[in-house]
């Protein structure tokens, strides 16, 4: 006779993939990882990578929305076809997709051109005047046009 605890179990692992999933699809869209990506082939791997983690999510959701399901129902048989099929897509996908981020981002390092430093603002800020004796607090602050980031 099947137990809850283990419908419990894969609920929770379930959650915590697609926890990750979604950390990584942040980690690929929404840092400065792109910018350094400059081949069609590696655009292609992002995609694939996407892919992989999106299937993932929705495998996970289908495990959660049918796990809800049986709980209701006090059915715990985690031998139920819609829990097993979605949470291989939900396991496999997340695997295959975190490969080929690990695998994007040894790429971008190793191969990636140094980037050039930001130059320096025109301007900077000094103080007006100050507030307390030893000089580390200001009242106001100016912005002062220096010699082309040279002062």
């Amino acid at each position: 006779m099947p137990v809850k605890a283990g419908l419990d179990s894969a609920v929770d692992s379930t959650k915590l993939v697609i926890t990750l999933d979604g950390a990584l699809i942040a980690f690929v869209t929404g840092t400065t990882f792109l910018a350094h990506i400059t081949t069609a082939s590696a655009h292609w791997a992002v995609f694939g990578a996407l892919l992989f983690l999106a299937a993932s999510m929705a495998g996970g959701l289908m495990v959660l929305f049918e796990a809800g399901s049986m709980i209701s129902n006090k059915n715990y048989d985690l031998g139920n076809i819609w829990i097993r099929v979605p949470g291989i897509v939900n396991m496999v996908g997340f695997a295959l997709g975190s490969l080929c981020v690990a695998a994007l981002a040894m790429v971008t390092l190793v191969f990636a051109s140094p980037a050039k430093p930001a130059p320096p603002p025109p301007w900077k800020f000094h103080c007006l005047s100050t507030t307390r004796p030893t000089g580390l607090e200001c009242s106001g602050t100016t912005p002062v046009v220096v010699n082309a980031g040279k002062d």
